[in-house]
């Protein structure tokens, strides 16, 4: 009884932690500060908001272009956007961005960085244009 319960519990943890490593870069955060982020955008970069309308329409950074991230492949696509073009994204938290740069870069797209969430490069990207 006790080494069913043992064995049970095992493949419980194993299972869980089978599925959490499968998420994990789902959840990842930015993969740039966002002093870099302002950096690589003064220097040509496009901005990308990968947030839904409604997000981008109650708050976005100025000189950003919204392209959801379900869609972004397509639409950079559609704008002939060059694949060595730097391109920085980012959303609320980090998660949406990082979907949208492995959906990027698995396009061919060799330049990508994620910036993380909207909350952080608020106050960066508003002295920049001070």
């Amino acid at each position: 009884m006790m080494r069913t319960t043992l064995y049970r519990t095992l493949y419980a943890i194993g299972l869980a932690s089978l599925l959490l490593g499968w998420q994990l870069p789902a959840l990842a955060k930015s993969d740039i500060t966002p002093a870099a982020a302002v950096k690589l955008v003064n220097h040509g970069a496009m901005l990308i908001d990968v947030r839904t309308v409604a997000e981008f329409n109650d708050g976005h950074i100025i000189g950003a272009q919204n392209m959801e991230y379900q869609t972004i492949v397509q639409q950079l696509a559609t704008l002939d956007v060059a694949k060595a073009h730097p391109i920085v994204l980012y959303c609320r938290s980090g998660r949406r961005a990082s979907i949208a740069q492995q959906a990027l870069q698995q396009a061919g797209y060799s330049a990508v960085a994620n910036a993380g969430g909207y909350g952080e490069l608020k106050a960066p990207f508003a002295a920049k244009t001070k």
